[in-house]
């Protein structure tokens, strides 16, 4: 590599520390085409055979699958699976969805991967490159960054890369390696080298235009035709004005698509919408692929494999071992996008007949929801179905995505409310609060379904005491709402109010939560209004102690010990009036 010594001595020193038992991880981040991935292949390059290389780029079309990437990047150490700690080896089969059980707890999985890649690194010293994270499924990402945290003693590295889009990053906590763009000299010599026939004034323009990003540097040259790189066309025509690099860069890709036969950029197409690089399935689903009567000639063949040989001869894709490989993610991206929206719809729906088994039901499920326009009751269906699967797995992220797109799809507002609901307790088990707050927010406004009013209730009054937190003086009555936050004891009693005549077990269950929240913000009032609506509700089995219990703990909190608690006479220091940050304290254990 060209100008990146600097960066792979740094890479290489914590491999080689890590092979003496000092763990390391580090993530790259940088723009798109800046080099991330070649410098995770470079630092592999002389780091030893004794190293055990562990490898999984994520995949755009598989960002919403479960635990799809490591699934993959685990393949190597699943003879080590059985001898896990049992709750360790459940939750990771049922990530994988080979268990009895789905893996309910994202940081047991977390943990059960860090103990396989330590036991796998027992045999030899371990290197996991895991490249373009941004397309990573969510739940994969965690218990990956989960295990990057804790590395200790290991004899591992774990080395991430990640495009910089203005996203916060996924890989919080590990140590970062930035990329910036390449120094003038290095850019002069990578020209050199790829496109020495330019003229210093062309060279010059490239150079500026690319701005030190090597993949725009080769790309912008090699758009040009012979007249324009020995300088006679003067300006140098190169992409629009007031475009930012990635899409000037997109732009000149697309122009290379462009010049290609129609069959082929099908296919490219095709291969694009389907992600992984299958080249036996983009081959399949190109025979079902229709997108109007210009797609083929009367009495022509469906697309063949001879037909990506242009693509391969512009050096835009490659092909061996039965995978089709994108020359650059920028790529699959121009390929997809340079196609008219008819085509990318027949595209995923091919895709979808031809992934037709029970393998492959939550990818098919999602290029059904690539291919849908607008509301269709039978792919929202699907997508919910996929949402149910990947709860049970225990990937909340994957489910929270599959709800909301199934919600999206149909026009029945209950069923819609409903699937919010799932969605936004989904994402609450992913730890996204924001999203939950969302979904939580959209669903209440669509329904009076006392069951489906309650769960939106408990998800919003969680998300508001998180974000409140437990020692934050927002959490009193007052304060919150000059902080614009609400009160998550006041948000589960409004809601038991308005389902208490129709649901009253429900609305039982959100008072009881209510009366815990304002314990802990030591709200008098709302443990009041939370005792008041217990009262007036029918009475039912676990009602009147429940109701003793909040009255108790109402009058414990306005400064009344012995009529709230009266075998506490005199009250003990756990029935003192809480104050704000007091969470360790809870109610009387005779409340």
């Amino acid at each position: 590599m060209i100008g990146r010594d600097a960066e792979i001595a740094a890479l290489k020193r914590l491999i080689a520390e890590s092979r003496e038992g000092r763990g390391h991880a580090v993530v790259v981040h940088g723009e798109a085409g800046i080099g991330k991935s070649a410098l995770l292949a470079e630092a592999v390059q002389g780091a030893g055979d004794d190293l055990l290389v562990l490898r999984v780029t994520g995949v755009e079309a598989e960002a919403e699958l479960p635990f799809a990437a490591l699934h993959l990047l685990l393949r190597p150490a699943r003879h080590l699976v059985e001898g896990l700690p049992e709750a360790q080896r459940q939750a990771l089969l049922g990530a994988f969805g080979e268990g009895r059980t789905g893996a309910q707890d994202r940081f047991l999985v977390g943990l059960a991967v860090l103990t396989l890649l330590a036991d796998l690194s027992d045999e030899r010293p371990l290197l996991c490159l895991v490249d373009d994270v941004q397309w990573l499924d969510r739940a994969s990402v965690d218990a990956l960054v989960f295990a990057a945290r804790r590395l200790g003693a290991e004899r591992i590295t774990m080395i991430f890369a990640v495009r910089d889009d203005g996203a916060e990053s996924p890989c919080q906590g590990v140590a970062e390696l930035r990329l910036a763009g390449l120094a003038r000299t290095d850019c002069e010599t990578l020209l050199a080298e790829a496109a020495a026939d330019l003229v210093p004034d062309v060279r010059d323009r490239v150079i500026e235009e690319a701005e030190g990003n090597p993949l725009a540097l080769l790309e912008f040259a090699g758009t040009l035709t012979p007249e324009q790189r020995s300088g006679q066309l003067d300006p140098l025509p190169l992409q629009p004005p007031g475009l930012s690099l990635s899409g000037r860069l997109e732009q000149s890709l697309r122009t290379a698509i462009r010049r290609l036969p129609r069959r082929t950029q099908v296919l490219l197409l095709i291969a694009a919408a389907e992600g992984s690089g299958s080249l036996e399935l983009v081959l399949r689903a190109a025979e079902g692929f229709e997108a109007g009567p210009q797609d083929l000639e009367p009495g022509e063949r469906a697309h063949r494999l001879e037909d990506l040989e242009p693509g391969e001869r512009a050096h835009l894709v490659g092909v061996a071992g039965g995978r089709l490989r994108f020359r650059h993610p920028l790529v699959k991206t121009a390929a997809y996008h340079e196609a008219p929206v008819a085509q990318r719809v027949a595209a995923h729906r091919a895709l979808a007949a031809a992934l037709d088994d029970d393998e492959h039901a939550d990818r098919r499920a999602w290029h059904l929801s690539a291919a849908a326009l607008g509301p269709d009751e039978e792919i929202s269906a699907v997508l919910a179905a996929a949402g149910e699967r990947a709860r049970r797995r225990g990937s909340h992220a994957s489910a929270a995505g599959a709800y909301e797109r199934a919600a999206q799809l149909t026009v029945d507002r209950q069923r819609r409310a409903r699937w919010l609901a799932d969605a936004a307790e989904a994402a609450i088990g992913a730890g996204q609060l924001a999203r939950a707050g969302a979904a939580a927010d959209r669903g209440r406004r669509l329904t009076g379904d006392p069951a489906v009013v309650a769960r939106l209730a408990a998800v919003r009054a969680a998300v508001d005491a998180e974000h409140a937190g437990p020692a934050s003086p927002a959490r009193t009555p007052v304060d919150a709402e000059h902080a614009g936050l609400a009160s998550p004891a006041r948000t589960l009693i409004d809601a038991a109010a308005g389902i208490a005549a129709s649901a009253p077990d429900d609305a039982t269950s959100l008072l009881a939560t209510a009366a815990g929240e304002a314990w802990f913000a030591g709200d008098h009032a709302a443990l009041g209004q939370a005792a008041e609506q217990l009262e007036s509700l029918r009475p039912g089995p676990r009602l009147a102690p429940l109701t003793q219990a909040v009255r108790g703990m109402e009058r414990v909190a306005s400064g009344d010990p012995k009529r709230g608690c009266p075998s506490c006479a005199p009250p003990s220091p756990r029935c003192a009036r809480p104050r704000i940050g007091s969470s360790g304290r809870t109610p009387c254990s005779a409340l």
